[in-house]
């Protein structure tokens, strides 16, 4: 079970500022080459605040499972980007929808894992 200390809460803060960070600059970049659709500016602070819980969580559920230290970071991730993404599930078009899923997990997944290699959140 995963110790959740202010150390740990401030680390998955820190994280999920990261992963606001590059989103950002990857949809500044997505819709001015690629005619992504553009999101509203809320959707960055929706991050801050619907990321941290639902990253928490995550670790809570892989805390109760025995396995390996990949799967114990694509859970918190997985968790956390399907949290953020259904709210936009209705907003956009399959492809932007596609684009963010995609974008996310990219992001997010390898950012938990080193993480949990640095041993940041235990």
């Amino acid at each position: 079970m995963v110790k959740f200390s202010w150390d740990t809460i401030k680390t998955v803060v820190l994280i999920i500022t990261v992963f606001m960070l590059l989103d950002y600059y990857s949809h500044q970049y997505l819709e001015k080459e690629q005619n992504l659709q553009i999101v509203p500016a809320y959707y960055y602070i929706h991050k801050i605040l619907f990321g941290v819980p639902l990253f928490i969580a995550g670790l809570y559920i892989a805390s109760f499972f025995n396995v390996s230290e990949m799967l114990k970071s694509i859970i918190p991730g997985a968790v956390t980007v399907f949290g953020l993404s259904y709210s936009y599930y209705l907003q956009y078009d399959a492809k932007t929808n596609i684009t963010i899923l995609a974008l996310h997990s990219i992001i997010l997944i390898p950012l938990t894992y080193f993480a949990g290699k640095q041993k940041w959140l235990i």
